[in-house]
Formats: C-alpha cells, sequence, structure tokens
C-alpha cells in the first residue's frame, strides 16, 4: 500500500487473511474499498462465501477420506470373504477324496476368518482405527456411541447391537486391559469403594479415561458397578 493502513482497513486485512485471501486480491479489494467502489457489506459478503467454499471444501475432503476407507475396507473384506471359499472348497475337495480336513493350513483359516468377528453393522471407522491400531480414536468413537445410547432416544434393540460392538472393541483395547487388571486388584482390597476413589491410582490418565475403562469393566463383567448416588459402588463379585 506503500503507508500504513487505517484502523478500518486493518480490521478488514485481517478478516481476509483468516480466510487464506491472496495478498494480491487482499489489495485489489481495498484498492476498489478506498475507491468507493465496493463497500463493507460487499466485503462482508465475500467473507461470508468465502469462508462456505472453504467449509464446503473440508467436508468434501473428510468425506473423500472416509469414503476411500470404506471401499478399502469392502476390497479386504472382500478379498476374505473370496480366500474363504477357496479354503471351503479346499475343504470339500478333501472330504471327497477322505483325507483329514485339518491338513488345510490353520493360519489360512484364520486369516480368511478373521473379518468375520466383527459384530454385524460395527461402524467402519472404528474397524479402521482397530486395524491400524490407533487405539485413542477408536476409544473415543467409542465412548462417543456410549454417550448415544442414553436415554430413549434409541430402542432397546439397538442399544443392545451397538453394546455388542463397544464391548467387543473395548475388550481388545490395550489400555482397557492393562487399567482393568490394577482396579481389579484394588477392588477386592477395598470392596463396595466409590468410582470417584480409583481416580486417585491412575493419576496419568484423566477421569473421562477412567470412566471408559469403569464402564466397559462393568458391561464385560470383570467388575460390578452400583449405582450409587451421582457415583458408582465397585465390586468384583457379582
Amino acid at each position: 500500500m506503500g503507508r500504513r493502513p487505517t484502523r478500518e482497513e486493518l480490521v478488514i486485512i485481517i478478516d481476509l487473511e483468516s480466510i487464506k485471501y491472496p495478498q494480491d486480491e487482499i489489495a485489489e479489494i481495498l484498492k476498489k474499498f478506498n475507491a468507493n467502489l465496493i463497500d463493507k457489506k460487499t466485503i462482508s459478503e465475500l467473507i461470508k462465501n468465502k469462508r462456505r467454499e472453504l467449509k464446503q471444501k473440508i467436508v468434501d475432503e473428510v468425506a473423500t477420506k472416509n469414503k476411500a476407507r470404506e471401499l478399502k475396507f469392502q476390497a479386504k473384506q472382500q478379498e476374505f470373504q473370496n480366500k474363504l471359499r477357496e479354503i471351503e472348497a479346499q475343504k470339500q475337495a478333501l472330504k471327497n477324496q477322505n483325507y483329514d480336513i485339518s491338513v488345510v493350513p490353520t493360519d489360512e483359516v484364520m486369516e480368511a476368518e478373521i473379518i468375520q468377528e466383527y459384530p454385524d453393522e460395527t461402524p467402519v471407522e472404528i474397524i479402521d482405527f482397530y486395524e491400524r491400531r490407533e487405539f485413542d480414536a477408536m476409544r473415543f468413537a467409542l465412548q462417543k456411541i456410549a454417550y448415544e445410547m442414553v436415554g430413549d432416544k434409541h430402542s432397546r434393540q439397538e442399544k443392545d447391537k451397538f453394546k455388542k460392538i463397544m464391548t467387543y472393541f473395548a475388550y481388545k483395547d490395550p489400555l482397557y486391559n492393562d487399567c482393568i487388571k490394577k482396579i481389579i486388584g484394588i477392588v477386592a482390597k477395598n470392596e463396595g469403594m466409590l468410582q470417584t476413589q480409583i481416580y486417585q491410582y491412575f493419576k496419568e490418565y484423566d477421569s473421562e479415561i477412567m470412566r471408559y475403562v469403569l464402564y466397559f469393566g462393568g458391561e464385560l463383567g470383570d467388575i460390578r458397578r452400583v449405582k450409587s448416588g451421582r457415583s458408582y459402588k465397585l465390586y468384583t463379585s457379582i
């Protein structure tokens, strides 16, 4: 500009830079503004439109990423199903020849059947997080589902279905398994202790993580939780 911008111009510059407007375009907008070719209202509309564009771009990128993950999962699922059919054909051929079907390599059977382990209707992103060992992301997704299940928004059948999914993956969470072993030992010495009292033994984790472990500990039957006021009493025995 060749001079120090006015306060009004500075506000416009900051707003435009916040939405990643190129410097040459900012200079052109200021030039038009100072020449009274556009007003603040017009600039505000430009900013709104740009923000909408950026937001849509982010939405599109996320959708593309999720679609790619879903396609990858579907391809992997198809690969395993093909492998399973191949092994079943081998078994049948061996039966027809009166051979022992146990000669089919066990690791091949397990590899082909691994996709069958997941509960029906498991969200693709949870499977993806689990298979990539992104347990923090998986844990967050499970907690989100757990919170959504509270109340009357979902039927008992839906809640049972998602409970099966949640407990399946929580059981495979290394953090859960590490913490619950310690919790069982602590509770065994303090039967009936309040859930809030357990937090002091796990200062390396925040209370949200501990609620996650204790909730699924109860759901998986590793501990027993009994409602007590705004907290729960913890027991090791049923």
